[in-house]
């Protein structure tokens, strides 16, 4: 994997139909290359899917990250169970026995169920809660519900396309339409209409545990004067710093967390002290990947819950 690949993962990430010949436009690249190197991608398992979900802001849930430091192994047992929790999206162990975990809730009531969960189950010493801003980039989840439209709900139809593209973004859009039992037009209609609402996001999943790979999770913390979108946004567009997504944190103004893939561990050192140097860091925590899971669950629960909320809508718009 090398800065090439990783710019084809962070145009899929911001919209996983963008096509080969786009792409390739874009990175000055042929056709064959871009398909080339996405194929190598997926085979080898970096690429997970190419994700289409419900945005959690329009139904009024919202994305938080908590983390911390075990206390004890993790268990597979623990795995299994916490596969079966049903809001949490994705878990990854670090360097230092650090656990990363990423959930999807309802409400923010639901908090309190979650904490005493992984506190139980994972055993976490001191941990900490992060919520998921709004600007976050390659995250399913925008939690602005100023960026809803007040005047549509997901529909029926709108749940069963989700549901066809929910791991596969990329699919044709005629497959997409005998699945759903619509036209090619009417899918095209909705799925646009989706988006420029904000009802429904694309994101990338990709692995950062993987053969020639190294994944880390950085905290940056940065000067109170700063624009958070706008270093994020800076740092992602240079190429040094292999910026793959990054995350604001919404009850930490001045956090921001990255995500950034390396080949060596050399190559990260260097990155990481770049980014020490910019004017606008303070400081730099750095977490090394070692073991990460990812699971479903969660995912037919907001989708129901996306459904529910459009019923209620629809009712209190008639009354």
């Amino acid at each position: 994997m090398d800065k090439t690949d990783i710019r084809i993962l962070s145009l899929l990430g911001e919209n996983p139909r963008t096509t080969f010949s786009e792409m390739a436009k874009k990175l000055d690249l042929s056709v064959a290359a871009i398909q080339h190197r996405l194929g190598s991608m997926e085979s080898s398992g970096l690429i997970l899917e190419y994700g289409a979900y419900v945005n959690l802001g329009s139904i009024g849930g919202s994305k938080v990250i908590v983390t911390g430091q075990l206390s004890g192994k993790l268990e597979s047992e623990s795995i299994k169970t916490i596969e079966k929790q049903g809001s949490i999206m994705y878990l990854s162990l670090g360097t230092s026995n650090t656990l990363f975990v990423q959930a999807a809730l309802h409400r923010i009531s639901d908090l309190d169920e979650l904490m005493r969960f992984i506190e139980l189950n994972c055993r976490v010493l001191n941990p900490e809660v992060y919520f998921v801003g709004g600007a976050s980039s390659s995250v399913p989840f925008l939690t602005d519900d100023s960026l809803v439209g007040d005047n549509d709900s997901l529909t029926d139809l709108d749940c069963r396309i989700m549901k066809s593209i929910h791991k596969d973004a990329r699919k044709p859009f005629a497959i997409i339409a005998n699945e759903v039992g619509a036209s090619t037009k009417t899918v095209k209609k909705r799925l646009a209409k989706m988006l420029e609402s904000n009802r429904m996001v694309y994101c990338l999943t990709s692995r950062t545990v993987a053969p020639g790979v190294l994944g880390f999770d950085l905290f940056v913390k940065l000067r109170s004067s700063a624009s958070r979108v706008s270093v994020a946004k800076s740092l992602r567009e240079n190429p040094l710093f292999n910026l793959s997504s990054y995350i604001l944190i919404s009850n930490v103004l001045d956090m921001l967390y990255v995500s950034i893939f390396t080949e060596t561990v050399k190559e990260a050192s260097e990155i990481i002290n770049a980014l020490r140097n910019q004017p606008e860091v303070v400081t730099v925590k750095a977490n090394l990947i070692t073991e990460e899971y990812f699971f479903e669950t969660w995912v037919d629960r907001m989708i129901e819950e996306g459904k529910i909320r459009s019923r209620q809508f629809k009712k209190n718009k008639a009354t």
